[in-house]
């Protein structure tokens, strides 16, 4: 065994990569990984109704534009609507991984890692682990899609959320939920 080799050095990364996958959730303790592109693929708006995130984003509305599943590529525009009024929209492009995506503009590096940690029965609601490149903590956010306004999120994925955000000691802020509903 040559200590010097690369491949060693890599080891530790390659276990910490295998094991970062596998989530529990069942009796057995384990459950497969939520379909990211069976959540993404609607022509609806997908709006963030409720947020743990703490920011001036008073709210934030995806619409898709195309995939490509081959490539598992998602593109897509994001509005964030701001507090003070400033709001944006941006291009961006996801590197879909089964039920977690890297977003960025495309042709640039992914500014957050976005996963989908839990979808209702009919993929209009989910939970997502939102944090930016290179942070391990982030914020979670609960999605809809647009046809689910109006009711609201579903009672199981608002239970997801509640306990994800619990153990985090996170505060539930509503933009989405408030400012569409006010409309």
């Amino acid at each position: 065994m040559n200590a010097a080799n690369p491949l060693y050095a890599l080891s530790p990364f390659f276990i910490a990569f295998v094991f970062s996958f596998p989530q529990s959730g069942t009796a057995s303790g384990w459950r497969e990984p939520e379909d990211l592109f069976k959540f993404v693929n609607t022509t609806e708006k997908i709006w963030v109704y409720n947020s743990s995130e703490l920011s001036n984003a008073l709210c934030k509305e995806d619409v898709m534009d195309h995939i490509n599943k081959k490539k598992d590529d998602y593109y897509f525009n994001r509005t964030i609507y701001t507090t003070d009024k400033r709001n944006s929209s941006a291009y961006l492009w996801g590197l879909v991984f089964q039920n977690k995506m890297l977003v960025g503009p495309p042709g640039t590096g992914p500014n957050t890692t976005e996963e989908l940690l839990y979808q209702n029965e009919n993929s209009t609601c989910g939970v997502f682990d939102v944090a930016f490149a290179g942070k391990y903590f982030g914020w979670y956010e609960i999605r809809v899609w647009n046809s689910s306004l109006e009711e609201g999120p579903s009672k199981d994925c608002v239970e997801h959320f509640t306990n994800h955000t619990q153990r985090r000691n996170q505060t539930i802020f509503t933009g989405c939920a408030q400012m569409l509903l006010l409309r």
